[in-house]
């Protein structure tokens, strides 16, 4: 697991965890992250971890406002203190084979936001479950890992879109037609989940598809990060190795069959090295 400010250009690294999924803290100081035994927490500058739960397996998981930590395991949504303690079930599935998953608490402390997949249908929908009283409405039907954002939208992945519709929290239903985001962000097709996370100014970080990538050219970039054209041929380029005297640089051309090419970065062009129709 790496950390970078915005402001560095190196990350450092704070832990070694083979898992999935790391959530910070609201105050950003502390790192909640999966592993393979369960679910731990670190400072974000590194040090000692803590193991708060022990599971074979974790399908989301969120540091809340309030102080408590929701996880779910798959076929259970629990919480537990930021400190640690008895895990408390707040969602279950009707049978072992189907998920709640992803699991977020809104502002207030009152709804809680998270994904169900009926295995027998092979549905999933996002719903929201009222704390106070249990009752629970389905908000999305179709799509799962959804996130609620501070502006009073939800935020779901589809085909490889990311939407983003506004949400009314009172009557827990969508209001008017959700809006495509100009970008294209990953969404897994076996747990809907969208590869985002946006902070409380609004900004977002995303990982793309590569099939999707748009065109772009080759730039060098200094320390400072100033950047210069090496090559202005527009094309969708991928695994860059430069040559050791800097004039050249190896590539793979994912508009055109991932095959190799050779941009000469001195006199500018393209020459194609492998013809296959499989990547090289």
């Amino acid at each position: 697991i790496f950390v970078r400010n915005f402001d560095e250009l190196e990350a450092r690294e704070v832990a070694k965890a083979p898992g999935s999924g790391v959530w910070f803290s609201p105050d950003g100081q502390m790192l909640l992250y999966g592993t393979t035994t369960g679910l731990s927490k670190i400072p974000s500058v590194g040090g000692s971890a803590q193991q708060l739960v022990a599971a074979a397996q974790l399908v989301g998981a969120d540091w809340a406002d309030d102080g408590t930590i929701l996880f779910s395991t798959g076929p259970s949504i629990s919480r537990i203190p930021e400190a640690g303690g008895m895990p408390q079930t707040l969602v279950e599935s009707a049978s072992p084979e189907d998920y709640v998953v992803w699991p977020q608490l809104l502002p207030g402390g009152k709804l809680l936001l998270y994904s169900r997949w009926v295995a027998s249908k092979n549905e999933v929908a996002t719903i929201l479950k009222s704390l106070e009283d249990n009752t629970e409405q389905i908000v999305i039907i179709g799509h799962g890992g959804t996130r609620y954002l501070d502006t009073g939208h939800l935020a779901y992945g589809v085909e490889d879109r990311l939407l983003v519709v506004p949400v009314d929290l009172a009557t827990r239903t969508t209001k008017g037609t959700p809006v495509p985001m100009p970008e294209t962000v990953l969404v897994s097709s076996l747990t809907s989940f969208v590869q985002i996370a946006i902070a409380r100014n609004g900004t977002m970080v995303y990982l793309s598809t590569r099939e999707a990538q748009e065109q772009s050219q080759l730039v060098w970039a200094d320390e400072l990060g100033k950047f210069s054209a090496a090559l202005t041929v527009p094309r969708v380029y991928s695994d860059l190795q430069l040559s050791p005297d800097g004039r050249r640089a190896a590539l793979h051309l994912w508009d055109d069959d991932n095959d190799v090419w050779v941009a000469d970065l001195a006199r500018g062009g393209l020459t194609r090295i492998t013809f296959t129709p499989s990547e090289e």
